[in-house]
């Protein structure tokens, strides 16, 4: 991606020639595909900053924490919402619903009109992509993943030192997924 990025190309251009090159590469660009929700899907944020000028590109449920906001794409947010209490409802009753049928139901709405865009290889995301430009006011930009970004809000008066260092000795699984979410940060000192 690094060959991509030049000074003069919008976030949109180099991602979507990124995103070529990896198809290319792993062959499927012969390819055509109707059924993207089955490939490997994620969040990304995208940021390229000039002097003070932030310019991003997001799609999913990460965040970046900039001029004392939280920035994120809540439209991913509110389905899994919906997921989790359908979930949460349902334990210890005698029509316990699937954890596994809820999730693949809610997966399915992914890059669908009806449902929320996230990234994979369909590159139909681009066009439902977040992409905004801020002048950057604070002293640090913070990327962060779902799973950082929750242990994050319920540790705010911690470092993002201690954060990282805490996150990575947690052992703790998420009561809904029944897994240790991934914990990404960038800390980016302005």
């Amino acid at each position: 991606m690094s060959v991509n990025c030049k000074e003069s190309k919008t976030l949109k251009q180099i991602f979507e020639t990124a995103l070529l090159e990896v198809k290319d590469e792993i062959g499927l660009n012969s390819y055509e595909l109707t059924e993207y929700y089955r490939l490997p899907t994620f969040a990304f944020i995208f940021a390229k900053l000039s002097e003070k000028k932030l310019e991003y590109m997001m799609l999913g449920d990460c965040v970046m924490l900039v001029n004392e906001m939280e920035i994120t794409d809540h439209r991913v947010d509110n389905l899994f919402e919906k997921g989790k209490n359908e979930i949460k409802d349902s334990i210890g009753t005698n029509s316990a619903l699937n954890k596994k049928i809820i999730l693949q139901k809610i997966r399915k709405l992914s890059n669908q009109p009806s449902g929320y865009w996230i990234d994979s290889l369909d590159e139909r995301f681009l066009d439902h992509a977040i992409i905004n430009q801020i002048d950057v006011t604070s002293e640090q930009i913070v990327l962060m993943s779902d799973g950082f970004y929750e242990f994050y809000q319920n540790n705010q008066n911690k470092t993002f030192e201690e954060l990282i260092k805490m996150r990575f000795n947690s052992s703790a699984i998420d009561p809904i997924y029944g897994k240790k979410d991934d914990a990404s940060i960038l800390v980016i000192d302005v």
